[in-house]
Parts: C-alpha cells; structure tokens; sequence
C-alpha cells in the first residue's frame, strides 16, 4: 500500500486502523466463524529521500525491503501489530 504525502507516522496509523478494524471482523464460512487478524511493517522516505538517495525505482526497492523486515519484526515479536521501520530504527505502533 503506497500512501503518497503521507509521513510515516501517519502511515503507521492508518495501518494500525486497518490492523484494529481486521481485528473487530469475524469471517463466516458455513457453520464457522475465523477471526481475523494482521501484521504489518510500515516504511517510508523523507524528504524525498530512503537511505540518503533520492527516491528512484532502487530506493523504493529498498523502501519495500524495509516494510517487509518490519512486517518479518511483527511476526517475530507476536503477530497482530504493526511495526514502522526507517532506515534507522523499527518501532510499534499502537492505538
């Protein structure tokens, strides 16, 4: 999910929205109810930029490696969370 103009704060809220909304959901499958719950890692630039390069397909690249490692954090660390990465630090988000 790409959120143009977005921090990656702000990225990480809407995620957590969505985690918590996926949490409330209940699927129904015949006589079954399966809940639902996700993890995500969030990743963003700044100021245009992703590890001191200007955005360019390698940098988004690099962007998506950084969500997918924060997405493998979450996991690792309990699932059903999210995770924002940069290419300094990973932290979680909550509610």
């Amino acid at each position: 999910l790409m959120l143009p103009e977005t921090s990656l704060e702000q990225a990480g809220q809407q995620a957590e929205r969505l985690r918590l909304a996926l949490e409330k959901s209940v699927v129904s499958l015949s006589d079954i109810d399966i809940k639902v719950t996700a993890s995500f890692g969030v990743a963003g630039s700044q100021q245009h930029q992703i590890n001191g390069d200007k955005l360019s397909q390698h940098s988004l690249e690099d962007m998506i490696n950084l969500s997918d490692d924060a997405l493998y954090k979450a996991k690792r660390l309990g699932k059903n969370q999210v995770i924002l990465s940069s290419a300094t630090a990973n932290k979680s988000v909550k509610a």
